[in-house]
């Protein structure tokens, strides 16, 4: 989906923002992933010096296998 976007990189004093413009038929989707892993990461600088590495890492692999690991609905059987 991001291959489809167009980046622009904005720095103001110590802050750099990266600003992607997609034209993706789903880049509202793409938006919505992005926006909760800036949430995520931005969460773990605030509190990333109350951690330790090993309590960083844990929280990241967390996030990361959360998904997969989360049980799905089975698929019906096919009719006929």
């Amino acid at each position: 989906m991001l291959l489809c976007a167009v980046g622009r990189v904005i720095e103001s004093g110590r802050q750099i923002t990266l600003r992607l413009t997609s034209t993706h038929a789903h880049a509202a989707h793409a938006q919505t992933l992005l926006t909760n892993l800036s949430l995520f990461l931005s969460g773990l600088k605030n509190t990333a010096e109350q951690l330790s590495p090993s309590q960083c890492w844990e929280r990241i692999w967390v996030r990361i296998l959360t998904p997969l690991l989360t049980p799905r609905a089975a698929l019906p059987a096919p009719s006929g």
